[in-house]
C-alpha cells in the first residue's frame, strides 16, 4: 500500500484482468478512548491534489515521498510540512508507475511495469531499470532490503519476500501467507493483495484487505500477527464483488514507542475508500484510544507520543492528539 499504504488502499485494474490496491485515501467526534481526544488542528500546506492517486510511500529519515498516478514524486518534510513536487520523466512507452520503496542509503525504487523496477532520484529522475524474472503486485522498502510481493501462481506460500533490488536472494518476510480462495484466480490474486503501511520502529505493519488484523513484519524477517480490537472482520464476498471496496484497514503506522496507529473505514458505507476513524493500539496490542474524525484521511504520515499528523482530504495536513 499500495493512497499504503500504503499501502490505505484504493483498488486500480491492470492488465491480464488483475486488481491491484493502491494506497489508502482526513480520517474527531468521541469514540470509545479513554482519554478526551482533542479535536484536530489543521496545518498550513497542500501535498496533492484532490484527484490524484497516491500509488506509493515511502519515508526517509523526517521525509516522506509520495509518488502519484500522475507521475509526480512529492516530498514532504518535516516538521515543518516543507513541500517539494517533481515530474518523475524517462518513461518509457507502456510503463506507469506503481510502488515505492526506500532502503536504508536513500535510494528510491518503484515498479514501473509488473517486471521492470526502477530506481527514481528524488529529482524525478529515472537512474536505471532492473528487468524481474517474475510479475510483481507490490512494492514497499523496509531499512536495507525492499519488500516484493509477486505474483504467486501456487498457493499458499509466503505472501511477501524481502530482498536487495533486482533478482538478487529473497528471503520470505513476515507470517503473511497468500491463500486458496474457490473463486477465479484473478479473484484469488485480488483476495491476496498485501498493503504494507510506514515505520519508525521496530517493525512494520502489513496487512491482507479482506482481514481486520495486523501483520508486525520484524527486521530479522520474522511476523507477528495481531488482531485489531474492536474491528468488525469485512464480507470476504462483497470484497471480491465490488470494484472498489470498504476494506477495514486503510492505513497503519508504527511508532518510534512501538505504538501502533490505525486508520480505519467506515464499512457500513458501500465502496468506502478513505480513512474515517483512527486508533492508537499500545505496544501489547491493546487499544488505547479510537475516534471518528470529521474529515476522511488519506494517510498517516507521522505519529510521535500521543499525537499523530495525517494527509487529509483534499491533500492538506492535519494534528490529531489521541490521549
Amino acid at each position: 500500500m499500495r493512497d499504503a499504504s500504503c499501502a490505505r488502499v484504493h483498488l486500480v485494474r491492470v492488465t491480464l484482468g488483475l486488481a491491484l490496491a493502491a494506497l489508502g485515501e482526513f480520517a474527531c467526534s468521541d469514540s470509545a478512548a479513554p482519554g478526551r481526544p482533542e479535536p484536530p488542528t489543521e496545518l498550513p500546506g497542500s501535498a496533492v491534489q484532490a484527484t490524484e492517486l497516491i500509488v506509493g510511500r515511502a519515508a526517509v529519515g523526517d521525509r516522506v515521498f509520495l509518488l502519484t498516478d500522475s507521475s509526480q514524486l512529492v516530498t514532504v518534510a518535516a516538521p515543518r510540512m516543507r513541500v517539494t513536487r517533481a515530474q518523475v520523466v524517462g518513461l518509457e512507452e507502456g510503463e506507469s508507475l506503481w510502488g515505492l520503496g526506500a532502503l536504508g542509503d536513500g535510494s528510491l525504487w518503484t515498479l514501473t511495469t509488473r517486471t521492470t523496477l526502477a530506481q527514481v532520484s528524488a529529482e524525478g529522475a529515472i537512474l536505471r531499470r532492473i528487468r524481474l524474472e517474475q510479475p510483481h503486485l507490490g512494492l514497499y522498502g523496509w531499512n536495507d532490503r525492499l519488500i516484493y510481493q509477486s505474483v504467486d501462481l501456487d498457493p499458499p506460500s509466503p505472501a511477501l519476500a524481502c530482498g536487495p533490488p533486482g533478482n538478487g536472494e529473497r528471503a520470505a518476510c513476515g507470517s503473511l501467507r497468500t491463500r486458496r480462495f474457490a473463486v477465479p484466480r484473478a479473484e484469488n490474486w485480488l483476495l491476496d493483495l498485501v498493503a504494507c503501511g510506514a515505520s519508525r520502529g521496530e517493525s512494520l505493519p502489513c496487512w491482507f484487505r479482506d482481514e481486520a488484523s495486523i501483520d508486525r513484519v520484524a527486521r530479522d524477517g520474522g511476523g507477528e500477527r495481531w488482531r485489531l480490537a474492536g474491528v468488525d472482520e469485512p464480507d470476504r464476498a462483497a470484497i471480491v464483488a465490488a470494484d472498489t471496496v470498504a476494506h477495514p484497514i486503510w492505513d497503519a503506522y508504527i511508532a518510534r514507542d512501538g505504538n501502533l496507529w490505525v486508520l480505519l473505514t467506515d464499512t457500513r458505507t458501500p465502496q468506502a475508500r478513505e480513512g474515517k476513524e483512527l486508533a492508537r493500539y499500545a505496544g501489547d496490542g491493546r487499544l488505547v484510544a479510537r475516534v471518528t474524525l470529521p474529515q476522511a484521511a488519506r494517510l498517516i504520515l507521522w505519529a510521535t507520543g500521543d499525537v499523530c499528523t495525517l494527509l487529509g482530504r483534499p491533500g492538506g495536513f492535519a494534528r490529531v492528539r489521541l490521549p
